[in-house]
């Protein structure tokens, strides 16, 4: 399979909201730039992160703490990406990785090599390998899902959300036979992935966004932790429950997320890695953009004027479109 889906990168601020709504300062482009010219002013990107002055301007809507953590962006690439194919005719590492995948779930004994179908046909294309207790699959894109058991069965209520990535409470929560903390289930799912993305070949930088807690409909608890894709050191905005259309432009969500009801790797009972071991196809660096200030003005002019919102994270990150 040829590489064939090339990508351009948008940037912007994202802002996280405590009542867990997600809100995106979209930076203009070259097509918009006549029309925002006039109301945005680019500053460098040493200059942009101007928080002090952000949480000092009194806005309708917005709350900004006074100790909140930004990790500063030294170097931008918004230029466009490719993903390479995997497995291409690799029969041998195919196996290899179902077999050793198995043995990390828990069931090597049960492997057959009978069991590998290739699905050319689907999307992304990829071998499976399925035996009624296991479901695995690889796709040429980075795609990689693993499940053990049935995500039917987990079906219930969301307990509550932790964003990992500022301060939060290490709560213990009693699952099917073992009591897990946060923090707990947040270093399971780092170290599941990490030894899957191994076992594939996958080159692909995932940090963990936030862990949240469910309980089925019998009252039995896990943990569902997602992952954020990075490049280049900045993570790839990931507010989208599927690849979606937005302003009639395609946006690809990257990233990762398991399932976990137990103390170890072997309880992840449902991982999958959406798609996304990129390469560089074409550099565009980024010398200018808006300032955080400004970003979150704009932000108070598209938020509800009678009510308030206290900010949690700000980050700037890349958003992937489609182009090919």
């Amino acid at each position: 399979m040829r590489e064939k889906r090339i990508r351009f990168f948008i940037i912007m601020f994202l802002v996280v909201l405590v009542v867990g709504i997600l809100y995106i300062v979209k930076f203009p482009d070259s097509q918009d730039k006549k029309k925002t010219e006039d109301t945005q002013n680019k500053v460098l990107l040493s200059e942009a992160y101007d928080y002090e002055k952000a949480k000092g301007i009194k806005y309708d809507n917005l709350t900004f703490p006074s100790d909140i953590k930004v990790d500063p962006v030294t170097s931008i690439d918004a230029g466009q990406v490719i993903v390479p194919s995997f497995l291409k005719e690799n029969k041998e590492h195919v196996e290899k990785f179902f077999e050793q995948a198995l043995e990390k779930a828990g069931k090597g004994e049960t492997y057959d090599k009978e069991n590998i179908i290739d699905e050319d046909n689907s999307y992304p294309a990829g071998p499976s390998y399925s035996d009624g207790e296991i479901y695995m699959a690889l796709g040429c894109t980075g795609f990689l899902s693993i499940e053990t058991r049935r995500i039917q069965d987990l079906e219930g209520d969301l307990i509550n959300t932790y964003y990992v990535n500022g301060e939060y409470n290490d709560d213990i929560y009693k699952l099917k036979e073992d009591s897990v903390s946060v923090l707990e289930a947040k270093k399971i799912a780092e170290e599941g992935i990490k030894e899957y993305l191994e076992l594939a070949g996958y080159d692909i930088d995932l940090q963990v966004q936030r862990v949240m807690v469910w309980q089925t409909k019998a009252g039995e608890y896990y943990y569902e932790v997602f992952f954020q894709q990075e490049y280049q050191g900045i993570a790839i905005v990931d507010i989208l429950n599927r690849n979606s259309e937005i302003e009639d432009e395609y946006v690809a969500r990257m990233g990762a997320c398991c399932y976990i009801t137990g103390k170890s790797v072997k309880d992840i009972v449902s991982l999958t890695i959406t798609e996304g071991a990129l390469r560089q196809y074409q550099e565009k660096m980024v010398e200018r953009i808006i300032s955080l200030s400004d970003a979150a003005g704009l932000l108070n002019t598209l938020l509800s004027s009678y009510r308030k919102y206290n900010v949690k994270d700000i980050k700037l990150e890349h958003m992937l479109i489609y182009k090919g």
